[in-house]
């Protein structure tokens, strides 16, 4: 049996794969590895760092400091949603970095004190 907080991710993961196509480019599962995707130069800020953390105690302007922090999601936004409410932006970066989880292209960790996001393959590096 899941917990609440279990329950809760399931529903998150199946609101964001509901609403993720209708703002965002689809993903495919299978893609070839030459295959250039609207998603790639933010997969690399995610590989060429340490991921990033969102906080649950962050007030809103560490929230969308943190968020704006991260250049290639924000050009993200631009090219795809450039006429979506500025004051909602800051939901269409969080829904972009859970698509991403979704569809098993970044990873996320829940810790104590909020979410960290990453690559795949350097959470899997972490691991060993």
């Amino acid at each position: 049996q899941e917990g609440a907080d279990g329950v809760a991710e399931i529903l998150i993961d199946d609101a964001v794969k509901s609403l993720f196509p209708q703002y965002f480019p689809a993903i495919n599962k299978l893609e070839r590895k030459d295959a250039k995707t609207p998603y790639d130069d933010l997969l690399s800020w995610f590989f060429q760092g340490e991921g990033f953390e969102l906080l649950d105690e962050f007030t809103d302007e560490e929230y969308k400091r943190t968020l704006d922090g991260i250049p290639e999601l924000s050009q993200l936004i631009k090219e795809h949603q450039p006429d979506f409410p500025k004051e909602d932006v800051y939901f269409l970066k969080e829904l972009v970095l859970w698509g991403l989880v979704s569809h098993k292209k970044l990873s996320k960790n829940r810790f104590a004190e909020g979410y960290q996001f990453k690559d795949l393959y350097g959470s899997y590096i972490d691991g060993l």
